[in-house]
């Protein structure tokens, strides 16, 4: 039955190259997965360095405005009053200029990051699909494998029953050949003890 191992052998060949390409599409995902998540912990990385920097200006910022504040209380003068309530609320307006800059910022990233996953949950789509269709040809390829493999395992059956088939005919001749010969024998002696 050495067909048959042989032909177990092309199949099990089959399968395992179909199965080598799947297995390649996904390290290449998983490469580009590993590759965009180190890029998000940079930039999350980047970003709480930038809001406690923010955070660090602002309360410098924060002290500067209240110590003018506190200036504004102690002038007399209306105008020297009003000039430092224009320096406070200028701090105050960097305060918030700041925080606006930064949500804006923020805002940004997270529209680019949304984009980022929108392109990436698309290629993975692509990913699964280019992946269905390489089992559907797999699979497609195996049921025609072993349909091939199966005709030429009953193409080797067949001849090997048609050749046992003539051996045992043969065989089978010969015995009857010989039995008639031994049969005829004992009749023709027979024959010639009662001729005697």
């Amino acid at each position: 039955m050495q067909y048959m191992e042989n032909a177990r052998k092309r199949l099990d060949a089959v399968k395992t190259e179909k199965q080598e390409r799947v297995t390649r599409v996904l390290i290449v995902n998983d490469e580009k997965e590993a590759d965009r998540r180190k890029n998000d912990d940079r930039a999350i990385s980047i970003r709480q360095q930038k809001r406690e920097a923010e955070l660090d200006e602002s309360r410098v910022t924060q002290a500067k405005a209240d110590m003018r504040g506190d200036l504004v209380r102690r002038k007399t003068d209306p105008l020297a009053m009003y000039d430092e309530m224009k320096v406070t609320e200028q701090l105050y307006d960097d305060i918030i200029q700041s925080k606006d800059n930064l949500i804006s910022e923020l805002k940004n990233q997270l529209e680019d990051k949304d984009h980022q996953y929108m392109g990436s949950l698309n290629a993975q789509r692509q990913d699964i699909d280019n992946e269905l269709l390489i089992m559907k040809e797999t699979y497609r390829e195996l049921v025609a494998s072993q349909q091939d493999e199966l005709e030429k395992l009953e193409a080797q059956f067949d001849k090997d029953r048609s050749t046992m088939l003539e051996q045992f005919r043969t065989e089978v001749d010969s015995h009857i050949d010989q039995r008639r010969k031994t049969e005829v024998a004992q009749l023709e002696a027979i024959r010639q003890t009662r001729d005697m």
